[in-house]
């Protein structure tokens, strides 16, 4: 049996055997032939995202902190009066960065980091960081909530000069 080398389809990678006619499947009448293919391994490239609220951005916040946990940034959050998005890379993958200032009734800035691969495991861990770069209230889910799911009872944690909690966003 001779074996290929796997070949890349999409985000596939296959194993192709195949059997020459000499090793006993040959054709003709009442006979047949046989083609295996063998999924190795599926990768599926799967985006992550994490997203954060900032109260009260300051000018040149996000990439000062960001600067320190990603390479090739470029954000331009100098003045952050619309929208803006920009770019990193973090283990060698691109990452895309969106700031949303005006976000739940017009004082925090949604930051989203979106990717292959982020920095943080998990919203409040990419929170934490945050808050200890800014030293101003960050807000994130708790993680469970899904698109299109109601949000007025939703519980979000709050990182601020108080600790950590859980609180109804009013």
């Amino acid at each position: 049996m001779n074996a290929r080398q796997p070949a890349s389809s999409g985000s596939y990678a296959l194993k192709i055997c195949v059997r020459n006619w000499n090793a006993g499947l040959q054709r003709g009448p009442g006979r047949f032939t046989m083609c295996g293919i063998a999924i190795i391994r599926m990768e599926i490239q799967r985006v992550q995202d994490l997203e954060i609220y900032i109260r009260d951005l300051e000018p040149g916040a996000v990439s000062g902190w960001l600067e320190n946990h990603l390479e090739e940034l470029e954000l331009d959050d100098v003045e952050v009066t619309g929208v803006i998005k920009g770019f990193a890379r973090f283990e060698g993958e691109r990452l895309r960065i969106s700031l949303y200032p005006g976000a739940f009734g017009k004082r925090f800035t949604s930051v989203v980091i979106e990717g292959p691969r982020v920095p943080w495991n998990s919203d409040l861990d990419c929170a934490r960081s945050a808050w200890r770069a800014m030293d101003t209230e960050i807000r994130c889910s708790p993680g469970d909530w899904k698109e299109g799911e109601p949000v007025e009872d939703e519980k979000w944690w709050r990182l601020d000069h108080r600790g950590e909690q859980q609180v109804v966003w009013n």
